[in-house]
C-alpha cells in the first residue's frame, strides 16, 4: 500500500460551499500486488468503527463511485502479479469535530490475521477559542483589596470578523448575599480578527486577544468558578478560576509575601504605626483596626528586602512588578531596627524553566514557589513553623514529629495495606504507632471528623484504593470549608502520594476517554518530562498541605480566640481590665477577630508592664511606647514579648528580662534580647519550639503561632493559691499540696521551684510525679529557713503530656513567716552600771559555706527576744539571812549565788522608783566594735561585743550574722546590769569624819568594806545620834565618763581625732547626741542634761535615815554661768564648791545606832536615766572605851606593842543570858619609814 495512514482537514466554511453538494474532500491509496501469485484483498469495514457505519468516511472506486457495502464486504478485489489497485476515501462529516478510525487490511480472507491497519482521520475545523493559561488560581488577599492575572485568548478558524463577551460568575457570601468579584478588562479591545485558511501556503497564526482578569471582594469568599467567553456565533468556551479573599493572616500569607515592598499595614485612619513613636496612652488608644494598603507614595531608597515578612511593608522606588533595582546594591540606609534582620539577601536570577510551560502557569498560587526565590522562602519559613507546631501540639498522646507534605500523605491508614500482613499483635502494635491526619484532626476538633472511620483499612485494589483516597481527602476539606475554612484552591488529589496521584490521573483520562468511545492510550514521556512533572507534583502537594494546616490552625485553634473569651483571661492584676475588642470581624481587612484580639492582648500588657519592669534598666531605662500592628516588625527586638513574660511571670524580670536593651540599634542587641526571651521561656518549662533568630529574623505566621502559645499557656503561671511555711529559723517545714485527677488517665507534672528564695525550698519526691486516675496525690514541699525576713518562692506544677492527656500548668505562692528565734547559743554575763564589759563569743557557721557576715546587735527593750518569756519561771526561793555579828546593824545580805547547774537568774537588789517607768528611757548597753567577720564553713571564730549599760537590770541582746547570699544566724546575750561601783564624793572635815592615810590600814582596811576612798568613814559613841551632810556632786562622773566612751564608740577614727583637737570631745553636743542614739529617740531639753530631776533616795541600813528625794540642779555650760553669786532656782538646798570648784549638794542623813558596833550603809540615788551609789561606813563605839596609843621610834627603827581587844556580846551556845568576855591580844608594830607623825584609828 502507497498509504498506510490518511488525514482529511475541511475549513470551517465547509458547510457553506460543499455541503449543499454532498460532496467532500477524497484521498487515496494505491495498492500493488509485489508477489508472484494472485492475491485476494479486502477492507474489513466491519470492524473499522463508527465513523465508517455513519457514513463519515466512504471508500471510493477508481471511477469516483463510492463502494457499496451490506455488513458482509463489499469492498474487496482480485490483483494479479504485478497488477495495481487504486482505491480512494472521501471525507463527508455532518457537524465539526474530529474524527478516526481504523480499517483492517485483510489479506486472503485471513479475517483473523489483518495483513494491515489504514488510519484514517479527519477534521471539519470550526471556529475555536483556547486560553493561556489554561486555568487561573489567583493569590489569596485580603478584604478590598485587588489581585489580578493576565489572560490571553487564543481564537482560530474564524473565517470573518467576530466580538468576544465574557459571562462573570456570581458568588454566594456568608450572609446570603451573591457578588460578581471578578471583573475582565480586554487590554487591545475584545474583537477577534479573521484567522482562517492559509496564506502563502502557511497556516494563518491565530488571533490573540489580551485581557486581565481582577478581583476584589469586600466580603470573605473562596471559590472556584467558570469564566464564560461567548463569540457572536452563540458559542462558549469556559475558563476556570480559583479566587480567595480573607481578613486572616493565616490564608493571605501568600499577598504578603508578594508584597512586601508595596504594601504596609497602617490604622484605619491612614497613619503608619511603627512602633517607634512615643506617644501618650489616648494617643494610641484613639487610633483604628489595622488594615493594609498599598503605599501611597514610594520612596527614593528602598528597603533591603532581607526575609518575606509582612513588617518589610516599606516603600519601594517602583511596584513589585516592574520593580529593577538590584537586591544586592549596598548603597542602602538602614533603620535602626534593620541591623535584626540579618538573614542575606537571595539571588534571584535562578532559571525558571520548570514553570515556564502552560501548566506550571496555570496552577497559580497552588503552586510552592521556588525554595531559592524571595517568596520560596518566605513559604518555607511558614512551613516549618507548621511543622514544629504541629509537631508538638496537633497529635494526642504527646510529641509526634512530622514532614510536610510526607508525613500527612502517607499517614492516611493505620493498617498496613500489604498483601502479606502479620499477625493481629503486630497489626495492634501498628496501629499505636502510626497517626493519621484524621487522628490529628479530632484531636483538634475535639471530635472525630464526620464520615470517616480512624481505623478503617485501605482496599489493596489500586484503583479502589485511590478512590478511597479521594473520598477521604474530599470529606476532610470539605469539613475544613463548613468550619469556615478556605480551601478553593486545593483538590482531593492534591493531598495524595505521588504514584496515587499519578493512578488518579491515568483513571480520570481513561474516564474521559471512556465517554468519547475512545481507547486511552497513556502517553509516553520522556524521563525529563516525567521528572518535570513529578517536581510540579511535589509542590503542589506542599503548597496544598501547608494551606490545609494553616486552616486546620484557623478553623479550630484561631477561632477560639474571641473578645469574649479575652475578657475572662486572668489579668495579672485584678484591677486591670482586658480591652474590649471589636467584635465586627469586617472591621480589619488583614486580620480576622481572634489575631487582632491577640494584638491587643500584646498591647495591654506592654504599655502597662514597660514602666514596671525596666524602670531600673541600666541599658536605656524605660522604652518608649508604641501600637504593636503587626507579627514580625513589631517584636522583633524582644521587648513586647518580654513584658507578657514579666506581666505573667514577674519572678523572671530579675533574673532574665531587666538586662534586655531598651532601645536596641543592633543585630547584636536585638539577638540579646531575644535569647533572654527564650531563655526565661525554658526556666519555666514553657516549652515552644522557637529559637532566638526566630524572633529577630520574624516570620509572621511563625510568631502568630508563637503569640497564640503565649496567650494560651501565660494565663496558667499566675498564681492558684498561696502556701505559708510558719516555724523557727534553721526549721525545717513542711506543707502538703493535695493534687485531684479526675480524669480516668494518668497525670504527670514536672516541679519546678523558682523565685528569690527558690534554694530554700524542696520538693522531696524530686521533679517529677504521677497523679493516678480518679486518685491524688499528697505533695510534700520542705522549707528550711536561712534568713530572718520572709521568703518568697514559687511552686510551679507543668503538666507533662503521658499518653494522650496533659493537666494544666498549677502555680502556687509560697510564702515563709519566722515565728521563733532560737539562738544558737546564750551566753551570760554581768556588769556594774557605767562600766564597760567585753564579751568574747565564739561564733560557728551553721552553714556549709563560708563568707563575710555581717554583724547586726539587735537590743531588746522590751525581752521580745527573751527565750524565757516561754518558759516557765522558775519560783525563787530567798534563804534566811545569817547573824554575822553580835550587833543586829540592819544590813541585808546577799544570797549566796546560784550554781550553774540551777541555771536561776541572779538576784539584784530591787530600787523602787516613784516615777512612771512606762515612759523611761532606755539606752542601749550593746555594741559591736568590727562589721563584719569572716566565718569558714562549719568553722568557728570568735566576735567581741562590748556590754556598757546604763540602767540597772537584765539588759539582753541578739547578735545576728548575715550574709545575703548564705545566710543568717544568731547569738543571744543575756546580761545583768548591777549596781554601779560606789562613787567617790568629796572630801570632807567633821566631828565624825575619820579618814585612814596608813598604808596597812589601806591595805587590811576595817569592817567589810575596807580602807577604800569611795567610802566615807565615820565614828561615834554608842550613846550618839550622828547627824552629817554628804556632799553630792551634780555631775555623774561615772556616767559621763560612760557616755564619752559610747560617744567614741560611734565616732570615727577622723572625728575622734578632730575633736581632741578642738577639744570637743567631751562637749555637751556630744552627750546629747550619742544620748539620742543610745536612746533611740528625741529627748527633751531636760533629759539632754545629766543629773537634772529627782533622785529617789534609797538606804539599804535601817540605823540611817534620810529624805527620800533628792533634787539636784540642772548642769549648765560654765561659759555661760553667772560670774558672780549663786545659782537662782533653789528653794531648800544650797549648792557649795569644795576646793576644786566641783557642783554639789548636801544630802542630810541621821544615824542612830543600836549599840556599839560597826554599821555599813549603801545609799542609792535613782533618777529617770541616772543611778548613783554611795557608800557609808559607821564605827560605833562604847561609851568611853576610846584610847590613844601613841608610838614614837626612830627612823626604820621598829616598835612592838600589845593591844588588848575585848569582843562584845556575843552569846554563849548555853542558855544562859550572861555575857561571855573573851580578852584577845593582837600584836601591833611599827615602823616608822619617814620622819612624820602618823596617826592611825582601830
Amino acid at each position: 500500500m502507497s498509504h498506510y495512514a490518511l488525514e482529511f482537514s475541511l475549513p470551517a466554511d465547509y458547510f457553506e460551499k460543499a455541503m449543499a453538494s454532498g460532496l467532500g474532500q477524497s484521498k487515496g491509496t494505491l495498492m500493488v500486488n509485489n508477489s508472484d501469485k494472485q492475491l485476494k484483498w479486502s477492507f474489513d469495514v466491519d470492524n473499522a468503527g463508527d465513523a465508517i457505519d455513519d457514513g463519515i468516511f466512504k471508500f471510493l472506486h477508481a471511477s469516483g463511485m463510492p463502494y457499496i457495502h451490506h455488513g458482509g464486504g463489499g469492498i474487496e478485489g482480485l490483483l494479479d502479479p504485478g497488477q495495481t489497485q487504486s482505491v480512494g476515501v472521501m471525507f463527508c462529516p455532518v457537524k465539526s469535530g474530529k474524527y478516526s478510525c481504523k480499517v483492517p487490511v485483510v489479506i486472503d480472507d485471513n479475517l483473523s490475521e489483518p495483513y494491515n491497519y489504514l488510519e484514517i482521520t479527519g477534521e471539519l475545523k470550526t471556529p475555536k477559542i483556547w486560553f493561556d493559561p489554561l486555568s487561573i488560581v489567583l493569590t489569596p488577599v485580603p478584604l478590598s483589596t485587588q489581585v489580578s492575572a493576565e489572560l490571553r485568548i487564543f481564537a482560530a478558524d474564524y473565517e470573518k470578523m467576530n466580538n468576544l463577551d465574557v459571562e462573570l460568575p456570581e458568588v454566594e457570601c456568608e450572609d446570603g448575599s451573591k457578588m460578581s468579584p471578578i471583573s475582565v478588562t480586554f487590554v487591545d479591545g475584545s474583537v477577534i480578527k479573521p484567522c482562517a485558511g492559509e496564506e502563502e501556503g502557511e497556516q494563518v497564526d491565530p488571533c490573540v486577544i489580551t485581557c486581565k482578569v481582577t478581583f476584589s471582594s469586600p466580603a470573605p469568599v473562596a471559590f472556584t468558578d467558570q469564566l464564560t467567553f461567548i463569540d457572536q456565533l452563540g458559542k462558549s468556551w469556559s475558563l476556570p478560576i480559583t479566587a480567595t479573599a480573607d481578613n486572616c493572616l493565616l490564608t493571605n500569607f501568600p499577598f504578603i509575601a508578594q508584597h512586601r515592598t508595596d504594601y504596609q499595614i497602617v490604622c484605619e485612619q491612614g497613619r503608619t504605626l511603627r512602633g517607634r513613636t512615643s506617644e501618650s496612652k489616648e494617643r494610641l488608644m484613639s487610633t483604628g483596626e489595622a488594615v493594609i494598603l498599598p503605599c501611597a507614595s514610594p520612596s527614593i531608597i528602598s528597603r533591603p528586602s532581607t526575609s518575606a515578612t509582612s513588617s518589610q511593608f516599606e516603600v519601594s522606588s517602583s511596584s513589585y512588578e516592574g520593580s529593577s533595582q538590584s537586591q544586592t546594591d549596598t548603597n542602602q540606609t538602614y533603620s535602626a531596627r534593620d541591623g535584626a534582620q540579618n538573614k542575606m539577601p537571595v539571588d534571584s536570577q535562578q532559571s525558571n524553566k520548570d514553570r515556564a510551560n502552560i501548566q506550571s502557569r496555570s496552577l497559580g498560587s497552588a503552586l510552592f514557589p521556588d525554595e531559592d526565590s524571595e517568596e520560596g522562602i518566605f513559604h518555607t519559613e511558614v512551613l516549618l513553623a507548621l511543622q514544629r507546631w504541629f509537631s508538638a501540639q496537633g497529635w494526642p498522646g504527646g510529641y509526634y514529629p512530622i514532614g510536610v507534605p510526607h508525613s500527612l500523605r502517607t499517614g492516611i491508614s493505620k493498617v498496613n495495606r500489604s498483601p502479606n500482613s502479620s499477625s493481629s499483635l503486630e497489626t495492634a502494635n501498628l496501629q499505636k504507632e502510626i497517626k493519621t491526619i484524621y487522628d490529628m484532626v479530632g484531636y483538634l476538633a475535639g471530635k472525630p471528623l464526620p464520615g470517616v472511620p480512624l481505623n478503617s483499612p485501605l482496599p489493596s485494589d489500586p484503583t479502589d484504593r485511590v478512590r478511597q483516597i479521594h473520598w477521604q481527602h474530599s470529606t476532610l476539606l470539605t469539613f475544613i470549608r463548613h468550619q469556615g475554612g478556605c480551601v478553593s484552591s486545593v483538590k482531593p488529589e492534591y493531598l495524595m502520594e505521588l504514584k496515587d496521584y499519578t493512578h488518579w490521573h491515568h483513571l480520570q483520562k481513561q474516564i474521559e476517554a471512556n465517554k468519547k468511545g475512545i481507547d486511552y492510550i497513556p502517553e509516553a514521556k520522556t524521563e525529563d518530562e516525567e521528572a518535570r512533572d513529578d517536581g510540579i507534583f511535589e509542590a503542589i502537594s506542599k503548597k496544598a498541605w501547608t494551606d490545609v494546616l494553616l486552616q486546620l490552625l484557623k478553623t479550630l485553634i484561631l477561632s477560639r480566640v474571641t473578645p469574649r473569651q479575652l475578657q475572662k483571661v486572668q489579668s495579672p492584676e485584678k484591677h486591670l481590665k482586658m480591652p474590649v475588642i471589636n467584635p465586627d470581624p469586617a472591621c480589619s481587612n488583614v486580620y480576622s477577630v481572634g489575631e487582632r484580639v491577640i494584638l491587643a492582648w500584646l498591647n495591654h500588657n506592654y504599655e502597662h508592664y514597660r514602666p514596671k519592669i525596666w524602670q531600673n534598666s541600666n541599658k536605656g531605662g524605660v522604652p518608649p511606647s508604641r501600637w504593636v500592628v503587626n507579627y514580625d516588625y513589631d517584636l522583633l527586638d524582644g521587648l513586647v514579648l518580654a513584658s507578657v513574660v514579666g506581666a505573667y511571670v514577674p519572678f523572671l524580670v530579675k533574673t532574665h528580662l531587666q538586662d534586655m536593651y531598651t532601645h536596641p540599634s543592633t543585630a547584636e542587641q536585638c539577638l540579646h534580647n531575644a535569647l533572654k526571651v527564650v531563655n526565661a521561656l525554658h526556666s519555666i518549662r514553657l516549652d515552644y519550639d522557637i529559637q532566638a533568630i526566630d524572633i529577630t529574623d520574624p516570620n509572621p505566621i511563625s510568631l502568630i503561632l508563637f503569640c497564640i502559645h503565649l496567650y494560651q499557656k501565660l494565663p496558667q503561671y499566675l498564681p492558684k493559691n498561696s502556701i505559708e511555711f510558719v516555724g523557727s529559723l534553721h526549721a525545717v517545714v513542711q506543707r502538703q499540696v493535695v493534687l485531684n485527677n479526675p480524669s480516668s488517665k494518668p497525670l504527670m507534672y514536672e516541679c519546678i521551684l523558682a523565685g528569690k528564695d527558690a534554694r530554700d525550698f524542696k520538693v522531696p519526691v524530686g521533679t517529677e510525679v504521677i497523679v493516678s486516675p480518679k486518685g491524688q496525690l499528697n505533695l510534700t514541699v520542705e522549707y528550711k529557713s536561712r534568713f530572718l525576713r520572709p521568703a518568697e518562692g514559687l511552686l510551679i506544677l507543668v503538666g507533662k503530656r503521658r499518653g494522650g492527656s496533659v493537666g494544666s500548668t498549677l502555680v502556687f505562692n509560697l510564702s515563709t513567716r519566722i515565728n521563733n528565734i532560737t539562738p544558737k547559743h546564750i551566753h551570760k554575763c554581768e556588769s556594774p552600771c557605767y562600766e564597760l564589759h567585753k564579751i568574747s563569743i565564739p561564733v560557728t557557721n551553721p552553714f556549709e559555706e563560708g563568707g563575710h557576715f555581717r554583724i547586726v546587735v539587735v537590743e531588746d527593750r522590751g525581752n521580745k527576744l527573751s527565750t524565757d518569756r516561754q518558759m516557765p519561771s522558775r519560783p525563787k526561793t530567798k534563804k534566811p539571812n545569817k547573824v554575822r555579828s553580835r550587833t543586829n546593824h540592819g544590813q541585808r545580805m546577799v544570797d549566796t549565788p546560784p550554781s550553774e547547774e540551777e541555771e536561776e537568774p541572779i538576784k539584784t537588789m530591787t530600787i523602787t522608783v516613784n516615777h512612771d517607768t512606762s515612759n523611761e528611757t532606755v539606752m542601749c548597753a550593746f555594741y559591736s566594735p568590727e562589721e563584719t567577720i569572716f566565718i569558714d564553713n562549719c568553722a568557728t571564730s570568735t566576735a567581741e561585743i562590748h556590754f556598757l549599760p546604763f540602767h540597772t537590770g537584765k539588759r539582753q541582746c541578739s547578735v545576728i550574722f548575715i550574709n545575703e547570699n548564705i545566710g543568717e544566724f544568731l547569738y543571744s546575750v543575756q546580761a545583768t546590769s548591777e549596781l554601779p561601783l560606789p562613787m567617790p564624793l568629796p572630801s570632807q572635815v567633821g566631828k565624825y569624819t575619820t579618814r585612814i592615810t596608813s598604808a596597812a590600814a589601806a591595805s587590811e582596811g576595817r569592817g567589810q568594806f575596807g580602807g577604800d576612798d569611795r567610802v566615807i568613814y565615820w565614828k561615834c559613841e554608842a550613846t550618839e545620834t550622828l547627824k552629817e551632810s554628804l556632799k553630792v556632786p551634780v555631775i555623774n562622773a561615772a556616767r559621763e565618763k560612760a557616755l564619752a566612751i559610747a560617744a567614741q564608740q560611734h565616732m570615727s577614727d577622723l572625728e575622734i581625732e578632730r575633736r581632741v583637737v578642738t577639744g570637743t570631745l567631751h562637749s555637751a553636743n556630744v552627750m546629747a547626741d550619742v544620748l539620742k542614739t543610745l536612746s533611740g529617740n528625741e529627748l527633751t531639753t531636760e533629759a539632754k542634761t545629766s543629773g537634772t530631776g529627782k533622785f529617789t533616795v534609797t538606804l539599804d541600813s535601817e540605823f540611817y535615815s534620810a529624805p527620800a528625794i533628792l533634787e539636784l540642779p540642772k548642769v549648765v555650760d560654765k561659759a555661760k554661768a553667772p560670774k558672780t553669786g549663786s545659782r537662782p532656782g533653789l528653794k531648800t538646798l544650797t549648792n557649795s564648791t569644795d576646793n576644786s570648784g566641783e557642783e554639789v549638794v548636801e544630802l542630810p542623813l541621821t544615824f542612830q545606832p543600836h549599840g556599839a558596833g560597826h554599821y555599813p550603809c549603801v545609799i542609792s540615788l535613782t533618777s529617770q536615766d541616772d543611778v548613783r551609789v554611795y557608800r557609808l561606813e559607821c564605827t560605833v563605839n562604847p561609851e568611853g572605851s576610846s584610847a590613844v596609843i601613841e608610838f614614837e621610834s626612830p627612823v626604820h627603827k621598829s616598835v612592838t606593842q600589845d593591844v588588848p581587844i575585848v569582843s562584845l556580846a556575843i552569846m554563849s551556845s548555853t542558855n544562859t543570858s550572861t555575857p561571855l568576855y573573851l580578852l584577845y591580844y593582837t600584836l601591833y608594830t611599827f615602823e616608822s619609814l619617814l620622819i612624820n607623825k602618823y596617826v592611825f584609828a582601830l
